[in-house]
């Protein structure tokens, strides 16, 4: 999820906000057995799964478990 989130970077997720809302925010998501953090939207009844890193792999196939909504992260200073 770079640029937003990067590797070593720590969260809290909320685990009772499993419904997205259609503004897409940051929401800790299980695809085919893999846990990923993913920018999610729920648009007129449509699921939308996207990353903020354009380098990122596209989201496999499959149905979308939504874990919780990220609500917080830290990152070490440089």
């Amino acid at each position: 999820m770079e640029p937003g989130l990067q590797d070593g970077d720590h969260i809290i997720v909320d685990l009772a906000t499993t419904v997205p809302g259609a503004r897409g925010r940051l929401h800790v998501i299980r695809v085919d057995g893999l846990t990923m953090v993913k920018r999610v939207a729920l648009r007129d009844g449509t699921l939308s799964v996207s990353s903020d890193n354009p380098a990122a792999p596209p989201v496999p196939d499959g149905p979308v478990d939504i874990v919780g909504r990220v609500v917080w992260q830290m990152r070490e200073p440089a």
